[in-house]
């Protein structure tokens, strides 16, 4: 880590993404808690920027194997900015991984709601259905908690394109959007 760090959000942001893309995810994750507690001295309410602080925080730990962490991180972008799919994604995968499949399978669903082309999340309902009907048998949807409902402001399903267009457009689309759908191990 360089010797003086900079005294700006932005800063410290862009040192954390550079040793994010090193792999250096501790030292990241200090970097945007950094920036996290420095927002919170100026007193600024920017919820935007915090959220994508905690978002890439929480990249980072579920990159170090620090679910917990992940969640929590995850679900404090969730609580300023609602339906955030990168956050959703996180802590679904974090809850797989400490076998919280119920936890684990909301979210994914909730993914799915928001943008249902999303591999990540298809795949992920595949293997929590797999892992909850072995886990809690043939009634297992009764015991899951409710699915939150994705406003349809949030939903990102419907091409806005005339209608004339999205028989031609349909496939480039679907080449697209696997490179354009953020993954859970992204930052921003």
């Amino acid at each position: 880590m360089a010797s003086k760090l900079p005294d700006s959000v932005e800063g410290l942001r862009a040192i954390g993404n550079q040793s994010f893309r090193k792999g250096q995810y501790a030292e990241a994750s200090a970097l945007y808690c950094g920036a996290l507690r420095l927002l919170q001295v100026r007193g600024s309410s920017d919820p935007e920027e915090e959220s994508v602080l905690y978002s890439n925080e929480a990249a980072c730990h579920l990159k170090d194997g620090k679910c917990t962490d992940c969640i929590k991180d995850c679900t404090s972008v969730l609580a300023l900015v609602p339906f955030s799919m990168k956050p959703l994604l996180r802590r679904a995968s974090a809850y797989e991984a400490l076998e919280k499949y119920p936890r684990a399978y909301v979210d994914y669903k909730t993914v799915l709601q928001i943008d249902n082309s999303v591999a990540s999340a298809l795949k992920g309902i595949n293997r929590m259905t797999r892992a909850l009907m072995d886990s809690l048998g043939p009634e297992w949807r009764l015991k899951l908690r409710s699915i939150p409902v994705v406003p349809v402001s949030d939903q990102k399903r419907w091409n806005s394109l005339p209608s004339e267009n999205k028989e031609t457009t349909k496939n480039k689309s679907n080449e697209t959007t696997k490179s354009t759908v953020p993954s859970a191990g992204d930052v921003e």
